[in-house]
């Protein structure tokens, strides 16, 4: 191998994403890319679910859910929301009614909630 072909093969693979980027990282840029988002996003979104994802499982449960709304609503401590209204959202956000919701699931709620347009290309 020349040294030309050395540097032609490292730069081909030594800078690509599946060498330089971990795994969870490369999920969420696969995300992003899938949902029409940029990277800078898509990240503010991971940190945002990393928050209210109190017990870090990786899923938000209904409670974590409804912490997070109380508190991106601006709902006054002590009051609370309406238990219908707060189920509306969350069988809206629960897209696989599973019970929790993932980083996927998170994402489309929150820019549901923010832009009010169609979301996920299934």
């Amino acid at each position: 191998m020349t040294v030309q072909e050395f540097a032609i093969w490292y730069s081909s693979f030594c800078f690509a994403e599946e060498v330089t980027v971990k795994p969870e990282v490369r999920h969420t840029r696969e995300l992003a890319r899938h949902m029409g988002l940029e990277i800078s996003q898509i990240e503010q979104f991971k940190v945002a679910f990393d928050r209210y994802d109190e017990d870090g499982s990786g899923e938000i449960e209904f409670e974590e859910f409804s912490n997070m709304v109380q508190e991106l609503l601006k709902i006054p401590h002590g009051q609370e929301l309406p238990y219908d209204r707060l189920m509306t959202m969350w069988r809206s956000a629960d897209m696989q009614q599973k019970g929790c919701l993932d980083f996927r699931e998170f994402c489309a709620s929150w820019l549901q909630a923010t832009q009010k347009e169609p979301l996920l290309n299934s």
